[in-house]
């Protein structure tokens, strides 16, 4: 199989108490940058909140030193944003004060499909925003340059999309493609600042694609998921 490029929805940099990417974070943040193979063209795309987009900014600070960066024109996604999660912020709010302010206790009830729908969308419903649009539009690329109506897919160079974004969405994206539950593989829920989950994919001997899910060390075939979603 030929590896044609990765797609990466990764959460954030670290935060302050106000929500502001931390100096820390976005130090982090270059470092990543460097740490991404050389000779890769990174593509990156953000959450329209300020510390997606610091966190974007630096990680290609750090990868300039190594590749080439190609900005889109239009690098905030609206599929990325935490806010269209919430149906009734208030609602959210009441709830979350009845809970005593557990983050954790929330989280497992959201993903366990427990907070009423009027109040947040569900986790599979959230998911599929994002395959519907991150992934709809690089298939599409895909499919137009081994077509060769966009130029050759053989002259492609090797692509690293980025995709920052919060949280719950890549906890929502990784049980809503692999099945599973992701209580088992991150105890306490938590989706830690930077991480990320990893797409890899390949163009197979029959010219078909396959998409392999990448999380701490974890790979799943998640090809017929995301067809069956881009279908619906």
């Amino acid at each position: 199989m030929k590896k044609l490029l990765t797609v990466s929805i990764r959460r954030h940099t670290n935060k302050d108490k106000v929500g502001n990417a931390t100096k820390y974070g976005l130090k982090k943040a270059r470092e990543l940058g460097k740490s991404i193979p050389k000779g890769q063209v990174l593509k990156g795309y953000s959450s329209s909140v300020e510390r997606c987009i610091d966190t974007l900014t630096n990680l290609e600070k750090g990868f300039k030193i190594n590749g080439k960066s190609a900005i889109g024109k239009q690098p905030v996604r609206a599929s990325l944003r935490e806010e269209n999660v919430f149906r009734d912020v208030n609602k959210v709010r009441e709830l979350f004060a009845q809970m005593g302010g557990d983050e954790r206790k929330f989280m497992k009830l959201w993903y366990e499909g427990k907070i009423p729908k009027e109040y947040m969308v569900t986790p599979p419903e959230l998911a599929d925003i994002i395959v519907k649009d991150r992934f709809a539009y690089i298939l599409r690329f895909i499919d137009l340059k081994s077509k060769n109506k966009i130029g050759k897919l053989d002259n492609l160079p090797q692509l690293h999309i980025e995709n920052i974004t919060h949280d719950l969405r890549v906890g929502a994206l990784f049980e809503r493609l692999t099945g599973k539950n992701l209580q088992v593989y991150s105890k306490q829920l938590i989706i830690k600042p930077r991480e990320s989950i990893d797409f890899d994919i390949y163009m197979q001997k029959n010219k078909k694609l396959k998409i392999i899910l990448n999380f701490r060390n974890n790979k799943f075939d998640v090809t017929n998921k995301i067809n069956e979603i881009l279908s619906s």
